[in-house]
């Protein structure tokens, strides 16, 4: 996926992280310090956002992963896949699990405010995309997908809205975690305009996306 200009994460991010850094943090476990240092950072950079003279967004090195694959359906591998350190039937399990689980609702009825990032719990959990992205995040990482290789990225949708999809960096490129979407798709298949993401590896830096060259 092409990387552009770093941008400022999205102010619900950089909450989430300074009340739960254990979602913010490219590693599959992590010490006090390690999560005290994510919370401090997100809340330096929430202001800075807050407040623009404060700073401008952190910038980071280079991140990349390579072409295009073939869409895969929901429970099957993609070809060309064999070295992967998962299991891509855990990865195809997870993701129709978190999406038959939780119900769909807005911030707004779910939490009472707008723009909040959670991991939708309880017997009857209810959330918008950014906590399908969360939940499925968890669930991957509890079943062996190393955390680095999970990032979220914003998108715009066919009717012009913004939506988020949690992108999982296999060996021949980036395929789309997605509630709206059944099927695991490789990112240039999925029927999105892409507008940001997290740097692979390093959740606190986020960058453009270039569009692909035609």
């Amino acid at each position: 996926m092409p990387i552009g200009s770093p941008v400022r994460p999205p102010p619900g991010f950089l909450e989430l992280c300074s009340r739960a850094p254990q979602h913010c943090i490219a590693a599959d476990a992590a010490d006090a310090n390690a999560l005290a240092e994510v919370r401090s950072h997100a809340l330096s950079q929430y202001w800075s956002a807050v407040f623009p003279s404060i700073g401008a967004p952190a910038s980071s090195g280079p991140g990349s992963v390579h072409g295009p694959a073939s869409p895969i359906d929901a429970g099957s591998p993609p070809p060309g896949a064999p070295g992967e350190a998962f299991s891509w039937d855990d990865v195809a399990r997870v993701n129709r699990e978190v999406n038959g689980r939780i119900k769909h609702g807005s911030d707004a009825r779910t939490y009472g405010r707008g723009d909040y990032w959670a991991v939708p719990t309880g017997p009857f959990p209810r959330g918008d995309c950014e906590d399908y992205v969360l939940a499925k995040r968890v669930a991957l990482t509890a079943v062996g997908v190393p955390a680095e290789r999970l990032s979220i990225a914003l998108v715009e949708t066919r009717w012009g809205e913004s939506h988020a999809v949690l992108l999982l960096a296999a060996d021949d490129g980036d395929y789309v975690l997605d509630n709206l979407e059944p099927r695991i798709l490789h990112w240039t298949q999925a029927p999105y305009v892409w507008r940001e993401r997290q740097l692979p590896g390093q959740p606190l830096a986020w960058v453009e996306v270039k569009p692909p060259r035609a």
